[in-house]
Parts: structure tokens; sequence; C-alpha cells
């Protein structure tokens, strides 16, 4: 099953996530999320590592306006 951009409801982000770590994004969907060890981070990095693994007020993962986010390896 395929899905397009128009198909998934404007309050839901649904991301596609890198097949490896310090891989290369998906090309195929506009949100993705990927995991980040040797590299820099691509797009936002996920910081909720230094709060305890808490998101607080960050809403980073589910904003259609963040393109990419990339956690940090544990």
């Amino acid at each position: 099953m395929s899905y397009k951009e128009e198909d998934v409801p404007k309050n839901l982000c649904l991301r596609v996530s890198a097949t490896k770590v310090d891989g290369a994004l998906p090309k195929f969907w506009k949100w993705t999320s990927g995991v980040h060890k040797d590299k820099r981070h691509k797009g936002k990095e996920c910081r909720a590592y230094t709060t305890n693994n808490n998101c607080g007020d960050c809403r980073a993962c589910w904003s259609r306006s963040v393109k990419q986010v990339s956690y940090e390896e544990h």
C-alpha cells in the first residue's frame, strides 16, 4: 500500500525513518527521521535525552513544519 500526502489528515505527521544509523534519508516522503552517531544530526535534533527523556514543550516530531528529526544513538 502506498500513501500520498493528501491521504494523510492534516493533524497527523507520518515520518519515514532512515534504515541505518547515520544513513541516508528517504527521498520519497516529505517528513523523515533518523538516528545520528558519528555524523552531525540532520534537521532538528531531538534533545529529550538532556531532559530525562521528556519532550517537555517540544513538539517537533509531530509538526509538519519540521521536515527532519534526528535522534542521538543511545
